[in-house]
């Protein structure tokens, strides 16, 4: 298998010595995290949650309490002026605190009721120091007790090696050390993380399509041919990062694809484009990097095409086959069996004692969706008619 090693810290001795020293500090995650802003996150005996796109609660699944995290007297819950008022997403657990990280690069933390509020650091503050230098946070997944940021830096420097940077920074919260780990072209290439655990991260980049072509201009059939064209030059590659090592391997290369999940613990999973200008998928692989072993785990050839999946947790993906949703456990590539029809139909989520899914209810002022979310327990699951929770 081709690895390539890209040596980022110089002194990753040193670092990982004094870590070692600390390890029985230091936080540890059990399992791995991934991208998303949205969803649940799971904390001791329940889940947080967004209501109606900016409200943050949690729901308790032993007293079957929600809470709304605002404590403020007299507050109707329903404005800016909100406590729980969030324009940055479903934040990550750090701990027993809370962790978000706002647009411009402000790493806050608080406690579990969102109360006690304390800005730790700014990520890229170094960098922010030179002159004519914009950040934008995208993304950012905290593990254990490491932060990983997706940016992009806008340098206005005459001399810089790229104007437009997407780079993502690895941030350790005990000791506030910062490093860069990667940083490429934004006009010409693409960034995305995708699973970390404590010091490991692994991230994909892939070339960017075409953006010179005057899309709208296209007739239909242009443009579904323009598409057909550009998947089959679309690269991918997979890396991974061990921050404490020290080190950046090139895990896997994919063509004419898309890479949907990624970990030590489950491999590589991508599918080959269908060649229906969609990004829909025709097969579905397997790549096992200890093994160098590849194989085909889904084919649809012949079949309605596999459609965008979706990671509901570290080892698991919604696919969309035809009108059908299935939930497979990578771990083995095995499909979820459930009994509740919910459970078959939509996205839902792993909590503790059950699953977790939104059901829109209606629509809000502006014509925007109104979602509620819904908790059923293990127990209910397995009934055909299981009653669903509301929790707010």
């Amino acid at each position: 298998m081709k690895r390539v090693y890209i040596v980022f810290l110089l002194t990753a001795v040193l670092l990982l010595a004094g870590c070692q020293k600390e390890s029985k500090e230091r936080k540890q995650s059990k399992e791995w995290s991934y991208n998303s802003l949205y969803g649940v996150r799971e904390y001791k005996d329940g889940f947080y949650y967004i209501k109606d796109h900016y409200w943050l609660r949690y729901y308790d699944t032993k007293s079957g309490k929600s809470v709304v995290l605002c404590e403020k007297n007299g507050c109707r819950h329903n404005s800016d002026k909100c406590f729980a008022y969030t324009e940055d997403g479903l934040p990550h657990i750090w701990g027993d605190k809370l962790c978000t990280v706002t647009s411009d690069g402000k790493i806050v933390v608080s406690d579990a009721n969102k109360r006690e509020k304390e800005e730790l650091d700014t990520i890229g503050k170094a960098r922010m120091k030179e002159e004519k230098c914009t950040l934008t946070v995208w993304d950012y997944i905290v593990s254990g007790d490491m932060l990983y940021v997706q940016t992009t830096i806008t340098d206005y420097n005459s001399d810089v090696k790229y104007q437009e940077a997407d780079t993502i920074f690895a941030y350790d919260m005990s000791t506030k050390e910062e490093k860069e780990i990667t940083a490429i072209d934004e006009t010409k290439q693409m960034l995305q993380m995708r699973m970390a655990k404590d010091g490991i991260l692994y991230y994909t980049v892939q070339n960017k399509w075409d953006s010179e072509k005057d899309i709208l201009s296209m007739t239909q059939e242009e443009q579904k041919e323009y598409w057909k064209e550009e998947e089959k030059k679309t690269h991918i590659e997979v890396y991974r990062a061990d921050y404490f090592e020290g080190t950046v391997e090139l895990v896997k290369e994919v063509d004419n694809g898309f890479v949907v999940a990624v970990n030590d613990d489950i491999g590589v999973y991508y599918y080959e484009f269908a060649g229906d200008g969609l990004a829909n998928g025709i097969k579905l692989y397997h790549w096992n990097p200890e093994e160098e072993k590849e194989e085909v785990v889904l084919d649809r050839e012949g079949k309605s095409p596999l459609q965008v999946t979706v990671p509901i947790s570290s080892k698991h993906l919604i696919i969309t086959l035809g009108e059908q949703s299935v939930i497979y456990n990578l771990d083995g590539f095995v499909q979820e069996e459930f009994v509740h029809p919910v459970l078959q139909e939509g996205l839902v989520f792993f909590v503790p004692g059950g699953y977790a899914f939104e059901k829109k209810t209606g629509e809000d002022e502006n014509g925007g969706d109104l979602f509620k979310w819904y908790y059923l327990t293990e127990e209910e699951a397995q009934k055909p008619e299981g009653n669903a929770i509301l929790v707010e």
